[in-house]
């Protein structure tokens, strides 16, 4: 057990696959082979001697334990504390910037932080992926340096400026065909809904739309901002509302089809979020200024 402590790549390798469901994709996202992401996992089992995922020859998906469900908490707050440690011994000649946001968001921000990490040798950047809810608490315990989020909040302690918005699409599995590139929601049944959380829930605009136009929805909501899990969670005629650049991605996995929506829906907006004291020493926000043109 000593070592683990030690070992971030192991913990990280544990949280994409549990995010991802899936090898293939986690080795995508971390940039290493399957067999380095096997062998990441493997190794923390036997240090924590528990099994935390379920393998299964032929699968495209994995299956976490109980107890692999159990430890993403804890595989979380160690996260936290590793990158609280990190930036205190960090050397003095690599300053270490912490951006934070929904999936959809960070997709969008994907240039940006190109730029940075090309630019800015002696920058450390770690970007985290999480809810739009998630950001301010995380700004508030010093977690991060900006955060970015669909929800507007301004407070004496958070100050929020619009950076942006994206229109919203429809993505429905579907074996026909013949459907054009548009769907009007009357097409759409409710009972097949699946609602990615943080979009049609937590923003009053689009809460307020969905409502209207599916007062009677049963909506099963899935607990993540990705693409993979998405597709995964879809069954022939299960469909649900997402932002552009989540329907771009899911559009290239090709088993789910992307559509317009015929009807007038309101745009997503997304907000860059900081703490109001740290705005003058921030280097992740004088960063993004400089890289994206604002002035927050």
């Amino acid at each position: 057990m000593g070592r683990f402590w030690m070992d971030f790549k192991q913990i990280e390798t544990f949280l994409t696959i549990a995010k991802y469901k899936s090898f293939t994709k986690s080795s995508e996202v971390l940039y290493v082979s399957q067999s380095t992401v096997s062998n990441r996992l493997r190794s923390l089992e036997e240090e924590l001697d528990l099994v935390l995922v379920i393998r299964k020859k032929g699968m495209s998906t994995v299956t976490l334990t109980e107890k692999g469900e159990e430890f993403i908490d804890i595989a979380k707050q160690w996260v936290e504390v590793y990158e609280r440690t990190r930036r205190l011994s960090q050397e003095q000649k690599f300053q270490s910037v912490s951006f934070a946001g929904p999936e959809s968001i960070n997709r969008l921000l994907g240039k940006l932080y190109k730029e940075i990490v090309e630019n800015e040798p002696a920058i450390s950047l770690y970007v985290r992926t999480c809810h739009s809810n998630e950001v301010v608490p995380m700004l508030l315990d010093k977690n991060i340096e900006v955060g970015f989020t669909y929800l507007s909040f301004e407070s004496k302690e958070i100050h929020m400026l619009k950076i942006g918005e994206q229109g919203m699409n429809v993505a429905m599995k579907t074996s026909d065909s013949d459907r054009g590139g548009s769907i009007s929601v009357k097409e759409l049944d409710p009972e097949k809904e699946i609602q990615v959380r943080g979009v049609v829930n937590n923003v009053p605009e689009m809460a307020k739309w969905h409502d209207l136009n599916f007062p009677r929805a049963n909506s099963a909501d899935i607990n993540v901002d990705s693409p993979v899990m998405i597709v995964n969670s879809m069954k022939e005629g299960s469909w649900c509302v997402l932002p552009e650049s989540l329907a771009n991605e899911i559009r290239r996995d090709g088993q789910v089809k992307v559509y317009q929506i015929q009807e007038k829906v309101p745009v997503l907006p997304y907000y860059i979020a900081v703490r109001r004291k740290s705005m003058e020493y921030n280097y992740a926000l004088k960063l993004f200024e400089k890289y994206s043109g604002f002035s927050v």
